[in-house]
Order: structure tokens, then sequence, then C-alpha cells
């Protein structure tokens, strides 16, 4: 598997990642009652949170029976065929684009 880095490419694909995640968040909220400020606030606090994971903003840690305390860090790529993964060279930064995204999804909705 070839590791590419492509961060143009990478922050376009990011982007569109975390605003399927936004439009899922917001779709399963609204579902669930809510609506107008309350619905873009949850949104923006859940979608921010998950971001930030997917970004090892995180401190994720993980028990086994064989090892004490893992720390855990994710790392996001893109496969863009069956033999290359794009990244940036480095953690994303998805979270950074969570409130422009939501800002414009909920413009859109008025």
């Amino acid at each position: 598997m070839k590791l590419t880095v492509d961060t143009k490419t990478f922050e376009s694909y990011q982007k569109a990642l975390i605003q399927e995640v936004i439009e899922q968040v917001r779709f399963k909220l609204f579902e669930s009652g809510f609506r107008d400020e309350e619905l873009m606030t949850l949104t923006t606090n859940i979608s921010h949170g998950v971001a930030s994971t997917i970004d090892d903003q995180a401190n994720l840690q993980f028990e086994d029976d064989n090892y004490d305390d893992i720390h855990i860090h994710p790392y996001l790529t893109f496969k863009t065929s069956e033999d290359e993964l794009i990244h940036c060279g480095e953690n994303a930064y998805s979270h950074e684009f969570v409130a422009d995204i939501v800002k414009k999804l909920f413009k859109k909705e008025n």
C-alpha cells in the first residue's frame, strides 16, 4: 500500500467527510425533535467532538488484559485506489471546519 502526502486533496476529502458527519448528526437530532437554535448548537457540539476524536485531539486509552493503558492515536487517511492512501503528513484537522460547515448548512435551510 502506497502512502501519499497530498495536502490539497486530503483537505478536500476531509471537508467532505466532516460535512457528511455533520449532516448525519443534524438529521438524527432533527428526527429526535430538536429544532432551531438548539438543533444548531447540539449539531455543532456533537460534530466538533466527533471530529476532534478523529483528529486525535482526545486522549484515547484502551485497556486490555495483556497490556496496561494503551494510548490510541487515530491517523486519518483516504483510500484513492486499491493500493494508495492519501494523508496530510500529520494529524487531521477536520474539527477546524465544523463551525463554518454548520453555519452554511443551517443558512441553506433558512
